[in-house]
């Protein structure tokens, strides 16, 4: 039976394609087989181009990878061949991870063959000569220990680099990951070019999602508009990478050594940092959009929207448009309803017991939406809400204070770890599992801190420049589309009331009839024919409308003011009672 030869080739820098490695290690295979008298199937021959040996890259993600699964599986055949030009094109990692990865082609009859000088490694060659293992494990430390000083030289190069752009401002690309797919280096590598057609496109996606459209609505767009950056489609995980990228502002981040280092105007700026902040703000406080609802509902499915009988949540339940008697009911009609979902969860609402349970828990959608909207477009009565002396920017700076001082912590932490580490290599001790656990727990818990605070300066950012003024210009701008049912405006007053309110109860019926907190009973009193919301802002205040089921007109409100936190601790004390 003729053997199988399968050639292995690999190299770990892409500045290694340019030259002649490959072809070096095609033509010691070549020679190999020729001398031997082999016939080498070039359909076997496996290639792994920029996959790091050190790292197990090629192992992971590569073909050597497939190649030991397959070995695994009983798939090579026994008495197979698998050239390679050197050990060290197998393996740099650590002797310890390096030899049994070795061995288990060895012991499922496969000759490694070492092209460059000939030696070659089988069951029948490691038991008649042992030594060839010893000589074998100094190869592969020789190649762990290449690689590691190697790793130690261009990482200090890399965070030389770094400093030279945090001190001066300016210094040669960073190689170190990939950069934005809208920038192009300069030729002389000391900084990048945008790509005008794309970062139209960053902007216009930044652009939709402000507007209120969701990932997925933007996915379709630019599927069926706009040319990817890089593949045949665009994919919903990296619009959602690329709003949350501060590379967008400039940015750059490194981590090296568990130590992260952020250089500031690294990149060409998209966006000035407030806008980034607004967007920011806006992804973090984002009413969900993705619905198979036709029509968007502006007040359901945000989770805010609840239902004063029983606390559950609130949903949107929209009909097909019928005819009756010849008159067409469109979605306007009361097809479009809110639905407490207490029967879907299990729960029994108190609105079914009122009235011998004959009327449902739900309401048409309309009045409510009518009522709601056209009080937050008073813009007198919106400011005499909004505009309190409450500064949040306060609470937000105590907490990157309190943040800040954990994350010193846990860099301390981290850096005693290194250094007890360097000192056990120095002395060739051995470095113990929980020392290795230890600072790798640090070093996670400091990049999240570190990215906490960089969440809480964004919003601190943006308090400073969106105040309650800009929210009421929202509200005065979409004011002519409360009755619009096309879904783009629809979609941006649903973004508004998420950024207005904190909660939202609604009584579909019979509020004196309810079990309501007594607070809010002697607030307003109303007949069997009203429908009660309380709306809770996003700065506490408390606002009770009671309005027409029919028509959505006010029959009281606007006026009446409840102190919240006694209105939202009644409710909680209720909820739970209830339970």
């Amino acid at each position: 039976m003729t053997r199988k030869v399968y050639s292995y080739m690999r190299f770990s820098t892409p500045e290694q394609s340019k030259g002649h490695s490959l072809q070096r290690q095609a033509d010691y295979a070549a020679q190999y087989v020729l001398k031997n008298g082999l016939i080498l199937d070039k359909s076997l021959t496996m290639k792994d181009e920029g996959l790091s040996a050190y790292h197990q890259k090629h192992i992971t993600k590569g073909a050597l990878g497939v190649f030991y699964r397959a070995v695994e599986e009983g798939m090579i055949d026994r008495g197979s061949i698998l050239i390679v030009e050197n050990i060290d094109r197998l393996s740099r990692a650590s002797p310890r991870n390096a030899l049994p990865q070795f061995l288990s082609i060895i012991n499922a009859g496969i000759t490694v063959v070492i092209a460059k000088d000939g030696r070659e490694y089988s069951q029948e060659s490691l038991d008649k000569n042992p030594y060839q293992l010893f000589e074998n494990l100094g190869e592969m430390m020789r190649a762990n220990k290449e690689s590691e000083y190697k790793s130690i030289r261009v990482k200090a190069s890399i965070v030389s680099q770094i400093k030279q752009w945090i001190e001066h401002g300016h210094g040669k690309i960073v190689r170190n990951a990939r950069d934005p797919y809208w920038l192009k280096a300069k030729p002389d590598k000391t900084g990048f070019d945008i790509i005008p057609d794309r970062v139209d496109i960053v902007i216009e996606i930044a652009n939709m999602y402000r507007k209120g459209w969701g990932y997925q609505k933007i996915q379709n767009y630019l599927n069926e508009n706009r040319t990817p950056f890089n593949g045949k489609n665009w994919y919903l995980a990296y619009l959602c990478k690329l709003l949350n990228n501060r590379a967008i502002i400039g940015e750059r981040s490194f981590t090296i050594n568990g130590e992260t280092y952020i250089i500031k105007n690294y990149y060409p700026k998209l966006m000035n940092e407030t806008d980034f902040s607004i967007l920011q703000n806006d992804i973090s406080n984002r009413a969900p959009t993705k619905s198979q609802q036709s029509i968007p509902s502006i007040i359901t499915g945000n989770k805010i929207s609840f239902c004063g009988h029983c606390g559950s949540t609130l949903c949107a339940q929209n009909h097909k448009p019928r005819s009756r008697n010849g008159k067409t009911y469109d979605m306007t009609s009361g097809l479009r309803r809110i639905r407490c979902t207490s029967r879907t969860n299990g729960v029994e609402c108190l609105a079914t017991g009122i009235n011998s349970g004959s009327i449902a828990v739900s309401v048409s959608a309309l009045p409510i939406e009518r009522s709601v909207l056209e009080y937050c477009s008073d813009q007198m009565e919106l400011s005499a809400i909004l505009n309190d002396d409450n500064d949040k920017s306060i609470s937000i700076k105590a907490s990157i204070g309190e943040i800040q001082r954990q994350a010193c912590e846990a860099e301390q932490k981290v850096k005693k770890g290194h250094e007890s580490i360097e000192a056990l290599l120095i002395q060739g001790e051995t470095i113990s599992p929980v020392i290795n656990r230890v600072v790798e727990t640090a070093r996670v818990e400091h990049e999240s801190l570190l990215k906490k605070i960089q969440a809480l300066g964004d919003e601190l950012r943006f308090q400073k420049v969106h105040k309650s003024a800009d929210l009421i210009d929202q509200w005065q701008s979409v004011k002519n589309d409360i009755h619009n049912l096309d879904e783009e405006a629809r979609l941006l007053v649903r973004q508004v009331v998420k950024k207005t309110f904190k909660r939202i109860d609604i009584y579909f019926h019979s509020f004196h009839k309810s079990n309501a907190p007594i607070q809010l009973k002697n607030a307003i009193h109303d007949d069997d024919n009203a429908i009660v919301i309380i709306l809770t802002f996003t700065n506490d205040k408390t606002r009770i409308l009671s309005i027409d089921r029919k028509t959505g007109s006010w029959i009281k409100g606007g006026d009446i003011e409840i102190n919240a936190e006694s209105v939202l601790s009644a409710l909680a004390a209720r909820h739970v009672a209830d339970s």
